[in-house]
């Protein structure tokens, strides 16, 4: 996920205070280190990406901006508007169609803590 990712355990959100079908951003660490992701829940399923466009690797929404929601459950990039979808992270428009977003593992454990998991989403 890259050098700065959140090690395994890593609490991203409590799943009582993530909407449905609205990704939520989460940065981690400060300045130029620091890492930034977008968790969405799905019906029963948690994913978590890392917030970088894979066409120039810029953030797919502003600085302290939400993101760019359409329906169908696709987020859009604000910077050249290529659309991911939020449930496999597929670019299907856009310049880079056909490439996706990075997975970040994640699991929800007993008490509902949203963390980073060291098995890859199926």
């Amino acid at each position: 996920v890259g050098a700065n990712a959140p090690a395994v355990g890593t609490r991203l959100a409590m799943l009582d205070d993530l909407p449905h079908d609205t990704p939520v951003g989460f940065t981690l660490g400060g300045g130029k280190d620091a890492f930034r992701g977008l968790i969405v829940r799905l019906g029963d399923r948690v994913t978590a990406y890392v917030n970088r466009c894979p066409h120039y690797a810029v953030p797919l929404n502003r600085d302290g901006d939400g993101f760019y929601v359409l329906p169908d459950n696709r987020v859009m990039c604000v910077v050249h508007c290529a659309v991911f979808n939020l449930e496999d992270g597929v670019c299907v428009d856009g310049p880079v169609r056909g490439d996706r977003l990075m997975t970040i593992p994640v699991a929800v454990e007993d008490d509902g803590s949203v963390v980073v998991s060291d098995h890859p989403v199926e």
